[in-house]
């Protein structure tokens, strides 16, 4: 199954390249809008270190509620490619009033999630010689992990399902802990893609290319479910032989054959 998802994403993100790098610059632009000029509006304020924290914690829900408006807004375009349909800039821009409250919440769980680690962590690890703090630090860490790599389903959790945030929140969770090793491979997948996007600036496969990563997995995931909801009482061991051959045949029949001739035009996918 992972080799047809790693195969199904490199297709998509290449023949949606020219749409992936549009997406990509208006990502670029907002996130370097939100670095150069937040610092000179907050720097006429104080800079005591109680007020300092709390404007590093606005700054990080700013930056975050802009990045994630743009993702959210390509989710529709995320959730259609992994359909084998066509992106399209004007459903990207039509998306971006719908999904700010989404993008909102998002931003502040994200703000959460980075003061919890910057703060809450190494206080409780500066501790660790006292039992219960090495505790709450070993508890918050993995915490802190399982976050970080449960959120990669957050935005197709949304485009494929329609979700509320707090809804697809728990739904990240849920699936994170009944496909763990997926999605380890998953965050794998990814830190290939931050390192590429480095390598390119962010064009490609960038934040847009990560968005389209996750859609395709999670959408070839749920096909699991599908198969447990028309299999019912099968037994835990069971459950783990899922046939995904016969799962995935329909969609290696719409991929179909991508010959390496294919990859000089990306906009035209092989017949």
């Amino acid at each position: 199954m992972f080799s047809f998802f790693l195969k199904k994403n490199f297709v998509d993100i290449w023949e949606n390249l020219f749409h992936l790098i549009v997406v990509n610059i208006i990502t670029v632009a907002v996130i370097c809008l939100s670095i150069f000029f937040i610092p000179f509006v907050f720097a006429a304020i104080p800079a005591e270190d109680n007020i300092r924290l709390i404007l590093d914690f606005l700054t990080v829900i700013t930056v975050s509620v802009a990045v994630t408006t743009v993702i959210f807004a390509e989710s529709a375009n995320a959730k259609n490619i992994s359909y084998y349909e066509t992106a399209s800039v004007k459903s990207f821009f039509k998306s971006i009033p719908s999904v700010f409250k989404h993008s909102a919440a998002a931003g502040i769980f994200s703000g959460l999630v980075y003061m919890a680690a910057r703060i809450s962590l190494p206080y409780y690890a500066a501790l660790a010689d006292q039992l219960y703090y090495r505790a709450l630090a070993v508890f918050l860490f993995w915490f802190l992990a399982v976050t970080v790599i449960a959120l990669q389903y957050l935005f197709p959790v949304y485009a494929l399902m329609g979700n509320h945030f707090f809804k697809s929140l728990k739904k990240c969770y849920i699936i994170f802990f009944d496909n763990v090793a997926f999605s380890i491979g998953l965050t794998l997948v990814n830190i290939l893609n931050v390192a590429i996007s480095l390598l390119t600036l962010g064009m490609a496969p960038g934040i847009a290319g990560i968005s389209y990563t996750c859609t395709n997995a999670l959408k070839l995931r749920l096909y699991k479910y599908d198969w447990l909801e028309v299999n019912p009482g099968l037994s835990r061991k069971e459950q783990k032989n899922v046939p995904w051959t016969d799962l995935l045949k329909k969609e290696e029949e719409m991929l179909g054959p991508h010959p390496i001739k294919n990859a000089l035009i990306p906009w035209k996918r092989s017949k």
